[in-house]
């Protein structure tokens, strides 16, 4: 996969046609590295924005394809074989006439248990059993570490329960065409559940009613961001005092959690929002809420008419996408999430080389390396803080291309009877697997994501960070391209999820990942100056007229990618690597090369609906405000391109922002 992606972008990492030489670096980075491609490459029309990660993704997922495939023409594969269960899995998947002729037959059964709701204890039980199968009904219940004791698993409650992407989908007014168009879709949902027209409208009005109430005590996207305001510690024999209609015992029986003492309550406002709606609202009602978050849910694995109707709200009204994904690459997601690393294994011995992997460790080491002295280097942060700072450094785990050990399936049933049914058994084998860890000690190499995942992120909960094989491949790594470029692309994304464990969020957690406080009182007062600066700069970035990117929101990866493209800039520098850089290719210094990598990598674009969505809701900015907000803040960007005062990509000395 290397070598053709290499060849893909040129003998030395880069993709040079993809440039706009009628833009100057100086005046717009992004244009002059990836204009040229903007101009040419349409966004395929099942997509709502396209891009290299996008692309990958894509290659990630043919190759799953290509896996599956193999296996279904496999003659030994043995019953009861993870092998045995993604052939069943994906067979089902891909029988369109199957599910044609079933309808909205497999959700029959369980209309009727929601249909024999009698009392709100019932109701409860039945919340339970939806949890169970990922469908967050009021709220959500999840399992991870303790906050203040990672040591630990606990269970956890947070909010839920309202289908629209944040709470001001809601109330805004320049949302309120979206939030009509989600009541003319639940009503068709309904209606194309056998339901009369006039009876769906009113469905619909109801499932508004009740989402509405809850949004009104949900916490924004910016609020969510503040962890320390979410550990709250709820004994099960007190929770009836907030939210006495809710039978918690009854709800915890049905999840099989056992011998639970407390819980994390993240949003306690908005679970007494909860309470009064359960008890303020008729049972019918809620009945019809439960009904229409099942089939919200599940539309996805049933007939084409359903499946057409989802898409046409959430993807094509929501995001701008203009047709539907091919069902081979749905039933690959699927799979994904429901036998990611029975996949996983598959895929790492096809297309992951073991020389990738000793690479990027060398990279990863490096980086690390750079931040402990960054640290040490900084004029505002205290000497005590700054031990501790690198003594979380040096603790930072890696986890990189694999797992060392696989997730066992052999309890997971897998049987020839319909994808929805195999989807649900799927749901709860994980959901089971995660309650049983309550109260039990953190499995901290447990894996959340499988290696053909194209990304990268970092676990504040355990102080550690993860990249998977699928993202270490071309244009973000090549082991043999130019070095500058790979440290501009992988070095900054490996950067970047380093800086994550000091970001506005990351730096509350300590070196074991425990939510507290190890700062000095003046140190913690220049870091958040520090970061309000990178508020305001971000807030300045207009995306639409009258529409900028929310700097608060956006926060944490804005230091991250400031952060993280400086480490790696030094990385490189201090390498031996540069010291055997050829001074020119094409034309392009190792410094140049190095800024090119990183410019690359967010090559990309989106159509209008996806962005204005992702303003409101996505923590990351824009590709192209990434690219700008980063190099703007990085002195050896003005230096390496020649950037002087009046060019466009200029920012003065006193303006930029270095943190770390």
């Amino acid at each position: 996969m290397a070598q053709k992606g290499r060849a893909q972008l040129g003998n030395w990492g880069v993709d040079l046609s993809g440039f706009d030489r009628r833009t100057r670096a100086q005046d717009d980075f992004d244009r002059f590295v990836n204009g040229r491609w903007k101009d040419r490459t349409p966004i395929p029309k099942k997509e709502a924005r396209w891009g290299n990660f996008l692309i990958l993704r894509d290659k990630s997922r043919q190759a799953v394809r290509e896996i599956l495939e193999d296996i279904a023409q496999d003659p030994d594969v043995g019953e009861g074989t993870n092998r045995y269960k993604l052939h069943t899995f994906y067979k089902l998947g891909m029988n369109a006439r199957k599910c044609n002729r079933e309808g909205a037959d497999p959700l029959k059964e369980h209309f009727d248990v929601i249909d024999s709701i009698q009392t709100r204890t019932d109701l409860v039980k039945s919340i339970a059993r939806l949890h169970l199968w990922g469908i967050s009904v009021f709220w959500q219940t999840s399992v991870g570490p303790s906050l203040r004791d990672t040591r630990k698993m606990i269970l956890a409650v947070d909010q839920g329960g309202f289908s629209l992407p944040e709470r001001g989908y809601y109330f805004d007014e320049d949302k309120k065409d979206k939030r009509e168009k989600y009541g003319e879709h639940v009503q068709k949902m309904f209606e194309l559940l056998g339901h009369r027209k006039r009876e769906a409208q009113e469905a619909a009005k109801i499932v508004m009613t009740i989402e509405t109430k809850l949004a009104q005590k949900a916490w924004s996207e910016v609020e969510l961001r503040n962890v320390s305001a979410q550990a709250n510690y709820i004994r099960l024999a007190s929770i009836g005092k907030l939210a006495p209609v809710v039978d918690w015992t009854a709800y915890f029986d049905a999840l099989g959690v056992e011998d639970l003492e407390e819980f994390e309550l993240g949003q306690i406002d908005f679970i007494q929002r909860v309470n009064a709606v359960i008890k303020h609202t008729r049972l019918d009602d809620l009945k019809i809420y439960m009904r229409w978050w099942l089939i919200n849910r599940t539309a996805d694995f049933l007939s084409d008419d359903f499946v057409k109707q989802d898409f046409d709200f959430w993807q094509r009204t929501m995001e701008g996408k203009e047709t539907l994904r091919p069902r081979w690459e749905r039933c690959v997601q699927f799979l994904g999430s429901a036998m990611g690393q029975a996949l996983g294994q598959e895929y790492v011995k096809r297309y992951f080389p073991p020389e990738a992997k000793e690479k990027v460790t060398r990279l990863v080491d490096n980086l690390i390396e750079v931040m402990q002295d960054r640290i040490k280097g900084l004029d505002w942060m205290s000497a005590s803080t700054k031990r501790y700072a690198v003594s979380k450094v040096r603790a930072l785990g890696k986890k990189l291309g694999y797992p060392d050990k696989w997730r066992d399936y052999s309890g997971l049933e897998v049987k020839n009877d319909s994808l929805l049914d195999n989807w649900f058994r799927a749901k709860e084998f994980h959901r089971r697997r995660k309650i049983a860890q309550v109260g039990k000690p953190t499995d901290r190499e447990e894996w959340h994501a499988p290696p053909q995942t194209v990304n990268a992120w970092i676990n504040w909960l355990n102080n550690d960070v993860t990249f998977p094989a699928a993202i270490l491949q071309p244009p973000f790594f090549d082991p043999h391209a130019d070095d500058a470029v790979n440290y501009g692309a992988i070095g900054a994304v490996i950067g970047h999820e380093i800086t994550h464990a000091f970001d506005d969020t990351g730096a509350q957690f300590d070196k074991y990942g425990n939510l507290k406080n190890w700062w000095g009182k003046k140190d913690k007062h220049e870091f958040a100056k520090r970061c309000r600066s990178i508020v305001e700069q971000f807030n300045k970035f207009e995306v639409f007229p009258d529409i900028f990117v929310n700097g608060e929101l956006t926060q944490g990866e804005n230091i991250a990618d400031v952060g993280g493209l400086s480490i790696a800039y030094e990385a490189y520098q201090r390498s031996q690597e540069r010291k055997n850089a050829p001074e020119k290719l094409d034309g392009f210094t190792p410094e140049q090369r190095f800024f090119l990598g990183f410019g690359q990598i967010w090559r990309g674009k989106a159509r209008d609906d996806y962005l204005k969505k992702g303003i409101a809701t996505d923590p990351h900015a824009p590709a192209a405000f990434r690219i700008k907000g980063s190099l703007m803040n990085t002195p050896e960007f003005f230096k390496a391109f020649d950037v002087e005062e009046g060019d466009a990509m200029w920012r003065p000395p006193d303006k930029r922002v270095k943190i770390w």
